[in-house]
């Protein structure tokens, strides 16, 4: 008959789990602050136990204690549990326990230094290694010791405070990186989203604007319809088909407009927004700025939306700008074509420099402007040299 077996004692990977708790509570232990005392202590009788000609046992029996045990507190009262444990150490000295006959007692005294050196103040790791010194010359002094035995307390003191130290010296270090890095990675978002923020409020007012304008014109164009539908029917049917034009197109700028965020704070009122018919006026500001400019236009523009006429003439402007402040000495070519279904842009320059300079928040406005639209945007170094921008605007889904 099969013996049972208990199910899960046997698997691996229980014993995988048992295992990695084990040595991950042992990995716990061993970084408390009093694992490091315990284990000297228990080293200290040990070798106290082995030890048979040393004066004065009994009395080192009791000091071991006395000398090792602060160092559990090395750490949150680093120079209070140094000073004791080499006060005790003197003590000891005093009631005749010679300060070179214990191995232990010596560590515990080169890890009292260390500690003063890695977690006290600057200020008070200087003046608890100049009393740790004093203490283990005036133990080596009682017992009487040579020239190089105070040598040898000196160095052996002076190596531990200074790795100490120097290990404070780059956590320090380390913690204000971090720091740094912590707070520039929260500017650096913070910003990015302040200048969306912007860039939605902006688009949202231009379209406001824009659409406002639209329903201006409807309302003008219905009364001159009525005033003269009765009298001349013929006369009315220009007013109304602006009247089907201007419409589609504030329709097509509502659907964006309602897509945006907008604060309901609401600034001075704007001027009128530039289109693609401003382009030539734009052309000739940036050459008398110093960067000579050309413009190619295919298909007819004036029928554009308004809102995409207003959005792909800041996006122009912005490249060329861009052009202007990083490029260098360059010239710029300007692109704008009509297509059934969809208007596209190309701002191209030859400089040496990256056109966006630092990748940034330019980019992102204009990005941002195209996304509302439901189109494409790209930007960057061209294979033959300088920089590309390029937008393209859906405008027959747009209008459908």
């Amino acid at each position: 008959m099969a013996r049972a077996s208990t199910p899960g004692l046997t698997s691996p990977k229980w014993g995988d789990r048992y295992a990695s708790g084990v040595f991950g509570r042992l990995r716990h232990l061993a970084t408390l602050p009093a694992a490091l005392p315990i284990a000297l202590l228990v080293f200290a009788y040990l070798e106290l136990a082995l030890a048979e000609d040393l004066e004065h046992k009994s009395i080192a029996l009791v000091f071991a204690p006395l000398i090792i045990l602060p160092l559990a507190w090395r750490r949150s009262h680093p120079l209070p549990a140094a000073l004791t444990s080499a006060g005790m150490f003197l003590v000891q000295g005093l009631l005749g326990v010679p300060p070179n006959g214990q191995v232990v007692t010596t560590i515990a005294m080169i890890a009292a230094g260390f500690a003063v050196g890695r977690h006290a103040p600057p200020a008070q790791a200087r003046i608890g290694f100049a009393a740790l010194l004093a203490l283990g010359f005036a133990a080596e002094l009682i017992s009487g010791a040579a020239a190089g035995d105070y040598v040898f307390v000196g160095a052996l003191l002076a190596a531990s405070w200074l790795a100490g130290a120097a290990l404070a010296a780059r956590a320090h270090q380390t913690d204000q990186i971090a720091h740094r890095a912590a707070l520039v990675e929260a500017t650096a978002e913070d910003r990015a989203q302040e200048a969306v923020e912007l860039e939605r409020r902006r688009i949202a007012r231009e379209l406001h604007d824009v659409v406002a304008h639209a329903i201006t014109v409807m309302v003008l164009q219905a009364g001159a319809a009525e005033a003269v539908v009765k009298a001349d029917p013929e006369r009315a049917e220009e007013p109304l088909r602006t009247i089907q034009e201007v419409g589609r197109s504030a329709l097509v700028d509502m659907k964006h407009l309602l897509g945006v965020l907008r604060a309901s704070d609401q600034d001075d009122a704007l001027a009128p927004q530039p289109d693609l018919g401003d382009l030539d006026s734009l052309v000739a500001q940036l050459g008398a700025a110093g960067l000579p400019v050309s413009l190619e236009t295919e298909g007819d523009l004036d029928t554009c939306p308004a809102g995409v006429g207003t959005s792909a003439y800041r996006i122009v402007r912005e490249a060329l700008t861009n052009t202007l402040r990083h490029a260098g000495p360059t010239r710029a070519q300007v692109r704008v074509r009509r297509e059934d279904a969809a208007l596209r842009i190309e701002v191209l320059d030859d400089g040496t420099a990256v056109a966006g300079g630092d990748p940034g928040f330019g980019f992102m406005g204009m990005r941002e402007r195209v996304a509302a639209f439901g189109g494409e945007f790209s930007a960057g170094e061209r294979p033959e040299g300088g920089f590309a921008v390029r937008a393209s605007f859906p405008i027959a889904q747009a209008a459908r």
